[in-house]
């Protein structure tokens, strides 16, 4: 157990030093006792800073408009997007929030556009590759706009819009093939080539 963990004053924890270490030899008297001496040192120097530690409050802009102060927990629940501008109390100078290590998993991610998805769509089965490029602009509008449950839900429709997209073009090709296919063989049995 800890002098820290133990709960005892700052008196104690010295009287405890000055006992442990009168009874040591001269070499381990001085090492135990400067041991103590730090490890009391800085319990007594956190005590100290945890009663004068302040939360380091931030300031938003949006649209011109300052909101704030904020702690970091209070920022969690609101919706923080990465170009959202922020500074702290003690600084004038505005930040992206993408940009302040501080606020690292306070900003909510951008849900998934599927823009490379879509666009490889567009040549495997246009329509839906067409729908689902649009569908990736509108969720980038709702998130910068800060409706990000919507454009989560838009994500999701538009993911499972593409994969069936894929598939129907799949599909379209194999039965192209199967129909060409079929036709190239009966061509060639018909010239008496194969059979």
């Amino acid at each position: 157990m800890s002098v820290r963990d133990s709960g005892k004053t700052e008196a104690e924890c010295k009287r405890i030093s000055r006992t442990v270490c009168h009874n040591a030899p001269t070499s381990v008297h001085i090492f135990l006792r400067l041991s103590l001496y730090f490890i009391l040192e800085t319990i007594i120097f956190d005590n100290r800073l945890s009663k004068h530690r302040t939360v380091m409050k931030y300031y938003i802009k949006r649209k011109n408009k300052v909101q704030g102060p904020f702690s970091k927990e209070e920022l969690k629940a609101r919706t923080l997007l990465p170009t959202a501008l922020v500074r702290t109390e003690n600084s004038e100078e505005w930040v992206r929030a993408d940009h302040c290590r501080e606020l690292e998993g306070t900003v909510v991610p951008m849900p998934s556009t599927w823009w490379l998805i879509s666009l490889i769509t567009v040549f495997v089965c246009l329509p839906f590759g067409i729908v689902g490029l649009l569908r990736a602009y509108r969720i980038q509008d709702l998130y910068h706009e800060g409706k990000i449950a919507e454009a989560r839900i838009m994500s999701q429709d538009t993911g499972r819009l593409i994969k069936i997209g894929i598939a129907c073009g799949l599909l379209l090709y194999l039965m192209l093939l199967a129909f060409h296919g079929a036709a190239i063989i009966k061509s060639l049995n018909t010239e008496g080539i194969f059979f």
